[in-house]
């Protein structure tokens, strides 16, 4: 940390990494990319092209309605959950015992993750992490 601040900051803070995707771009700005070796970002699951323009109507639409402007159900939204649900008995069978109970949405994996670790480990607990990981699963 180059400025000097006017105020104090956590351990916690101070000991934190610097995130990986910044300087992750800064290597991807000095690839000098070919039509034989383009550059193909697969950080953080970015798509590099936007979403049709079906979904940013109908999300136009939504963020309209004065309804939307609240927090949802901490689980997510329940049209939402169910129709998880129903994609994942197509792909798992019906008979899968899967109910709208059992399914809760999160802000991205890196929430979901951190939930599931909180669930099911307490302090000093061993977790295996799979490679790669993410900086702030430590």
């Amino acid at each position: 940390m180059t400025a000097k601040l006017g105020f104090s900051l956590s351990r916690g803070v101070l000991s934190t990494i610097s995130p990986p995707i910044p300087k992750a771009y800064e290597w991807a700005a000095r690839y000098k990319a070919t039509p034989s070796k383009p550059l193909i970002d697969m950080s953080q699951g970015v798509p590099g092209i936007p979403p049709p323009e079906e979904l940013r109507a109908a999300i136009a639409q939504a963020s309209a309605s004065p309804d939307h402007f609240s927090y949802c159900r901490w689980d997510g939204e329940p049209s939402l959950r169910s129709a998880l649900v129903e994609e994942m008995k197509a792909v798992y069978g019906w008979q899968a015992d899967i109910k709208i109970e059992d399914v809760a949405l999160t802000a991205g994996c890196n929430l979901a993750f951190m939930a599931v670790v909180m669930t099911l480990a307490d302090a000093g607990d061993e977790i295996i992490l799979p490679v790669p990981w993410y900086f702030n699963h430590e």
